[in-house]
């Protein structure tokens, strides 16, 4: 996705959603998208419901551990594996 998507930013309904959550309109955002804009626009992550998962982390199935896909990228054009959990 980031070879796709790095350069997204927020676009006016990002912005506009943004806006509900913070007057208070709106409670939370339940969303279907993946690329981590409605964060990035100001909303609180723990005000994000996202339906499909972000694109931007993976969290470990075993542990819930987070990882940043960007990291797990480099450990797999490193080694050919996904990272290990502690």
């Amino acid at each position: 996705m980031d070879d796709l998507y790095a350069g997204a930013q927020p676009g006016r309904g990002h912005r506009a959603l943004a806006s509900l959550v913070a007057s208070g309109k709106a409670g939370a955002i339940i969303t279907q998208n993946i690329d981590n804009l409605h964060q990035a626009s100001g909303v609180d992550p723990d005000k994000v419901i996202e339906l499909h998962g972000n694109g931007t982390y993976a969290r470990c199935l075993s542990c819930g551990k987070r990882h940043e896909l960007v990291d797990v990228r480099a450990e797999f054009d490193r080694t050919g594996a996904a990272p290990e959990c502690d």
